[in-house]
C-alpha cells in the first residue's frame, strides 16, 4: 500500500503507529490495573480482570 514511499518514510509511519497502538493500549490497561491494585472489592477484581484480559487479547 505504501510500497511507492521511500523506506526511511514507511519506517518512521510504522514507528509512529506502533507507538500511538502501545499508547492506545497501555493507558487504560495501568489504569485498570492499578485501580484493581487498590481496590479490595471481589466483584470489582473479578471485573476488572475480565477487563484486562480483554485489553490484553484486543492488543496487537
Amino acid at each position: 500500500m505504501l510500497s511507492f514511499l521511500p523506506a526511511p518514510i514507511r519506517g518512521g509511519i510504522a514507528i509512529i503507529t506502533l507507538t500511538l497502538n502501545i499508547i492506545f493500549w497501555c493507558i487504560p490497561l495501568l489504569i485498570i490495573a492499578f485501580f484493581k491494585l487498590i481496590i479490595p472489592i471481589a466483584a470489582w477484581r473479578e471485573a476488572s480482570t475480565k477487563m484486562l484480559i480483554w485489553i490484553a487479547e484486543n492488543w496487537i
